[in-house]
């Protein structure tokens, strides 16, 4: 009498079946979770300013932005231009800075001149070094952007 189709399967062929007979119910029927109110969400924040590092402003903006810039290519300076948020009221008596720095060294700090929805500053070629630098837009010391680029 020949062996039936069940003796013939190996005991690890079983086991994978039975796991997949439940693991499909599982998982149409009980791993769908509703989202409440103690769920976290992930946030989704406008910032006040947004700052690009460039070689050259026009008048439409910002002009060569990048994040890693060569020493070569920099002619006579470097630009930080912030964007202000619109609905952002910037009150002139509370100036803006964008603070310079070279790693963790600070190298300036420079009042931003600020147009209608916009505040630039710059560095010059001089103060410029080798390394992982960032500009911080503060407003009565309090941090309202950071920009990382690097000078090569």
């Amino acid at each position: 009498m020949p062996l039936s189709p069940i003796k013939r399967l190996r005991k690890g062929v079983v086991l994978i079946t039975l796991l997949f007979i439940f693991f499909v119910p599982y998982r149409l029927f009980f791993s769908h979770k509703e989202i409440t109110e103690d769920t976290p969400t992930q946030e989704t924040e406008s910032p006040i300013t947004h700052t690009e590092i460039c070689l050259l402003i026009s008048e439409k903006g910002p002009v060569n932005v990048d994040t890693v810039f060569n020493i070569k290519d920099i002619s006579v300076k470097i630009f930080a231009y912030s964007f202000l948020e619109p609905n952002y009221i910037f009150n002139v008596e509370d100036t803006l800075l964008h603070v310079w720095y070279n790693g963790s060294e600070m190298v300036k700090s420079i009042p931003c001149e600020a147009d209608s929805l916009s505040c630039t500053s710059y560095l010059s070629i001089e103060s410029l070094k080798h390394g992982i630098w960032s500009v911080d837009v503060k407003q009565n010391n309090v941090l309202l952007n950071v920009r990382q680029f690097k000078v090569e």
